[in-house]
């Protein structure tokens, strides 16, 4: 078997893996926020805080109405979209 015949079996096996759905684990020197769907945000006593449109909710330095950071990035619902992006800030 070929070097190309091997490339060509393993790549749908490799993106099969990269698109399986699951959670990925964040580096342990990772500053980005966890994706969490805006039901566990209220369930964690947080509440959603949307972004204007000008992308400031997803800045490093945006902090909560409460002075915190957020706890996670809004992830969208499956089979609805998101339009600007919200985090998740503890109330």
């Amino acid at each position: 078997m070929t070097a190309s015949h091997c490339i060509a079996l393993t790549t749908p096996l490799l993106l099969l893996a990269a698109c399986s759905g699951e959670p990925q684990p964040l580096p342990d020197n990772s500053t980005q926020r966890p994706l969490i769907s805006s039901q566990q945000c209220k369930t964690q006593g947080g509440a959603v805080v949307g972004d204007i449109g000008d992308g400031r909710v997803h800045r490093d330095d945006f902090l909560c109405p409460n002075g915190q950071p957020p706890i996670g990035t809004i992830e969208a619902e499956q089979g609805k979209r998101s339009i600007e992006g919200a985090v998740c800030c503890l109330q």
